[in-house]
C-alpha cells in the first residue's frame, strides 16, 4: 500500500499541509500521466482523500491539478463531518468546491436522508440540487417526500420537490394516513412545516380536498387550503374561500370553511335523489370513525333540503336559519 501527500501548488511531497490544501493520503498505487494533454494521476484501491473537514473514500480516483477536478469511482464516500453522502461517483472541482454525484445518490444527516439519481452540490455538502427519482424522508415526523428535481439546503434543513412530487406522512404504526400532491412541494424540518403550490390535492382518512395553496404544520397537525378549495367525504362535498383541516391524536378530528361555505349531500340513497344544500359564512364539521356526523352552520345559515312523499317522490323543503344552526 503506497501512503502519500500532495499538496496543491506544492513541489514537494510530506510538506507542510496548507489550508485548503488536497491531501491525497493513502491508495494501493499511484500512476502519473497524461491525458489529452492535460496531467492526470490516477490511484487505485483503498482511496483516502481529504481535504479540510471533508474525506472522501473510494476505490478508484482521477486528479487532474492543472485544472483542481478530482474524480472518485465505486464505492464514494463524502464526508464533512455533519452528512455523509454515498454514489457510484462523484467529481469534485477543488477550485470552486462543487459536488457533482450520479449513480444512487444517497445522504444522510442527523435523522434526514436523501436520495436521486444525480445531485449538484455546491459550498461543499452545504446545499444541492437533486436530480431524477428524487426521494426525501424525516423519520421522526413520518414525512417522506419524493418527486423528479428538488433541492436540499442542508444549513436551513429546508427544501423543496417538483414534477410530480408527493408528500406522504406516516402514522406511530408505519400506516400512509396523509398524501399530499401539487406542483411543488416544500418542506422545512426546522420549522416543521411543508406545503403544496399548485393543484394540490391533500387526501387524509376519508376525506380528499382540492386546492391551489396548501399549508401543512406537521408537529400540531394543522392545515390549511386555499384556492377555492373544495373537499370531498364519500358522497358529501364541501366549497368555500378557506378551508382548515385540525387533527388529533393523528386522526383527522374536524374541518372549518370560511367565507361563502357550501356542502351539499344526497337527500337519500336512491339513485336519482336530490342534493340537499348547506350554505353559510362558517361551517365546521365534525368527523367520528372517518365519517362526516355533524355540522355547524354559522353566519346567514340555510338549509335546504328534500324529503319523500308517499308516492316515493322527492319534495322540496327549504329552512331558513338565523345566525348559526346545527346540523346533526
Amino acid at each position: 500500500m503506497l501512503r502519500f501527500l500532495l499538496i496543491l501548488g506544492a513541489a514537494t511531497l510530506f510538506a507542510q499541509v496548507a489550508r485548503g490544501a488536497v491531501e491525497l493520503r493513502r491508495a494501493n498505487t499511484l500512476t502519473y500521466g497524461d491525458e489529452n494533454g492535460a496531467r492526470v494521476q490516477e490511484l487505485i484501491g483503498d482511496v483516502y482523500i481529504v481535504k479540510d473537514s471533508l474525506s472522501i473514500n473510494c476505490d478508484n480516483a482521477k486528479y487532474y491539478p492543472d485544472s483542481g477536478t478530482l474524480i472518485f469511482r465505486n464505492n464514494v464516500v463524502l464526508q464533512d463531518g455533519q452528512r455523509d453522502m454515498f454514489a457510484d461517483e462523484v467529481t469534485y472541482s477543488d477550485w470552486t468546491e462543487e459536488v457533482n454525484a450520479r449513480g444512487r445518490v444517497k445522504i444522510y444527516q442527523d435523522s434526514l436522508s436523501i436520495g436521486a439519481d444525480r445531485a449538484v452540490y455546491r459550498e461543499r455538502l452545504g446545499s444541492g440540487y437533486l436530480y431524477d427519482d428524487v426521494r426525501m424522508k424525516h423519520e421522526p415526523r413520518g414525512i417522506a417526500i419524493k418527486g423528479g428535481i428538488g433541492y436540499f439546503n442542508h444549513f436551513e434543513r429546508s427544501a423543496w420537490v417538483s414534477q410530480d412530487p408527493v408528500l406522504t406522512r406516516r402514522d406511530s404504526t408505519g400506516r400512509v394516513n396523509t398524501e399530499i400532491v401539487g406542483d411543488t412541494i416544500t418542506y422545512s424540518d426546522s420549522l416543521g412545516y411543508a406545503t403544496a403550490l399548485g393543484n394540490v390535492i391533500i387526501a387524509r382518512d376519508s376525506l380528499t380536498a382540492f386546492g391551489q395553496l396548501l399549508e401543512f404544520y406537521t408537529d400540531s397537525m394543522y392545515a390549511e387550503l386555499t384556492g377555492s378549495p373544495m373537499a370531498i367525504s364519500g358522497a358529501d362535498t364541501i366549497r368555500g374561500d378557506k378551508m382548515r383541516l385540525f387533527f388529533h391524536d393523528e386522526v383527522l378530528e374536524r374541518v372549518e370553511v370560511h367565507g361563502d361555505a357550501v356542502a351539499t349531500s344526497p337527500a337519500d340513497t336512491l339513485p336519482d335523489a336530490p342534493r340537499q344544500i348547506l350554505t353559510g359564512e362558517r361551517m365546521t364539521f365534525w368527523i367520528t370513525e372517518s365519517r362526516l356526523t355533524s355540522a355547524l352552520v354559522e353566519g346567514s345559515a340555510i338549509a335546504t333540503y328534500y324529503v319523500r312523499d308517499k308516492t316515493g317522490r322527492a319534495r322540496f323543503e327549504c329552512y331558513v336559519g338565523g345566525p348559526a344552526e346545527d346540523i346533526v
